[in-house]
């Protein structure tokens, strides 16, 4: 497996596109996507979302480093970390499951998890442990499961009509 650098560098130039083009759709400066490329950070959530939608990857396939055949259900251009939280709680009384529960089945403390109730993810680790824990990929997680498929790269609208 690749690293995360590796990959978001092979995706950038798949899609013929400059670090300085990506850079402004994402509204940063191309240093920050360099340093992301040479894995010396990370973006955020929020860049993350942002940058999956620029590149048309999904989070999953960011996490594994390898691109995926078919459709992709991307995440929400906008990440909206109250929206992500206010789902966890859904998805948590949807279970029957108290917030001490929840920390029970990640190893935290029952205010962890009110914290990230709140809108306090901070890492793709913590949101990919939620989803797993409640059956979802981390793009249905974040989107709230409001599903929004796009095309494959190479199949347009007038392709699927025929």
């Amino acid at each position: 497996m690749n690293s995360f650098g590796t990959f978001l560098r092979y995706v950038r130039k798949k899609r013929d596109l400059t670090q300085e083009q990506v850079a402004e759709r994402l509204n940063i400066v191309t240093s920050v996507l360099s340093k992301w490329e040479n894995d010396r950070a990370v973006p955020s959530l929020d860049m993350l979302c942002k940058l999956c939608n620029v590149l048309n990857v999904s989070i999953e396939e960011c996490r594994s480093s390898e691109l995926t055949d078919g459709e992709r259900l991307l995440p929400p251009e906008n990440y909206d970390p109250i929206k992500l939280g206010e789902t966890i709680k859904d998805l948590r009384i949807k279970n029957d499951w108290s917030q001490a529960g929840v920390g029970k089945r990640l190893f935290v403390t029952s205010q962890t998890v009110s914290k990230w109730e709140s809108g306090g993810i901070s890492s793709l680790e913590i949101l990919a442990n939620l989803a797993e824990l409640f059956g979802l990929t981390t793009t249905e997680l974040l989107s709230g499961l409001e599903r929004v498929r796009v095309l494959p790269e190479k199949q347009t609208a007038a392709d699927r009509l025929k």
